[in-house]
C-alpha cells in the first residue's frame, strides 16, 4: 500500500480512507505553479468519494484548473 517512487513521480498511496484526493490537489497545484507540464492521476473507490471531505477537491481542482485526472470505480 505505501509504495512510492519520486523518480518515476509516484507519490504513492496511504492509509487514511479519503486521504489520496487532498494529496493529488497538493502535488497538482505544487506542478501547476512549478509549470512542469505534468498531470496527476488519482485512482479511487466511488464510495469513499462520497463524503463531504472527499467530494470538494475535484471541485477546487477544477476552479484551479489544476492538471489531475480522477479515475474511480464502484
Amino acid at each position: 500500500m505505501h509504495i512510492a517512487d519520486m523518480d518515476k513521480g509516484m507519490l504513492g498511496a496511504n492509509g487514511i480512507v479519503g486521504g489520496g484526493p487532498p494529496l493529488a490537489c497538493g502535488s497538482g497545484l505544487t506542478a501547476k505553479s512549478q509549470q512542469d507540464g505534468s498531470s496527476h492521476n488519482l485512482f479511487f473507490r466511488g464510495r469513499r468519494f462520497r463524503a463531504r471531505h472527499v467530494a470538494r477537491e475535484p471541485y477546487l481542482a477544477s476552479i484551479w484548473k489544476l492538471p489531475i485526472i480522477f479515475c474511480s470505480r464502484e
